[in-house]
């Protein structure tokens, strides 16, 4: 971490508040950062982000839900930092080699959960693809842009009775799949 201006990051907290929902299962963590004189971090976490891996995965053990049955992922981060006074502007930045995708701030193509053999993951609305995170819903052939051919592996969905084409997260398909996902393309990805 490191803060510019010059200002001493000693006094300087940040806290991350973490809530994920899982078919009605609610879990929650926290993480407190503070820092010393020198400005280096000590960390102390809690609930589900008490024994956080090295790779940065949050671990939720034993949450059960019903196979080929959409249910409700819900994940709600907040952020707090408090800094010392001080003239100037302020601004904390991260000094260590990040994993995740910048824009989004998510670990792009590691599985997002340990499955039996034979069960995937998908959902447009979370943002899971094979039971990997996506940065780009409509990007359904995955090749990093927008083309002809997502509308065509929509269009090859929406026909199998892929779950991946409810674009509109109803649990059915219908013609508004076909406008969310054209609305999802209008949009771009960033």
């Amino acid at each position: 971490y490191s803060l510019s201006g010059g200002r001493s990051l000693a006094d300087a907290e940040i806290v991350i508040d973490l809530e994920v929902e899982l078919a009605g299962d609610v879990r929650t963590g926290a993480t407190r950062i503070t820092f010393d004189d020198f400005g280096s971090p000590d960390t102390a976490r809690t609930g589900i982000l008490q024994d956080l891996p090295t790779d940065r995965h949050v671990v939720i053990e034993r949450v059960r839900v019903p196979v080929n049955t959409p249910v409700a992922l819900r994940v709600q981060l907040a952020k707090t930092m408090s800094l010392p006074a001080g003239e100037g502007q302020a601004r904390l930045g991260f000094l260590e080699p990040r994993t995740e995708n910048p824009s989004t701030g998510l670990p792009i193509g590691r599985p997002v959960f340990v499955l039996p053999d034979g069960v995937t993951v998908d959902s447009e609305q979370a943002g899971i693809r094979d039971n990997r995170y996506i940065v780009c819903s409509a990007d359904l052939d995955g090749d990093g842009s927008l083309t002809i051919f997502d509308f065509l592996a929509f269009q090859n969905a929406f026909d199998a009775g892929d779950p991946i084409a409810d674009f509109d997260g109803d649990g059915e398909l219908t013609i508004f799949d076909f406008l969310a996902f054209q609305n999802a393309f209008d949009a771009g990805c960033e």
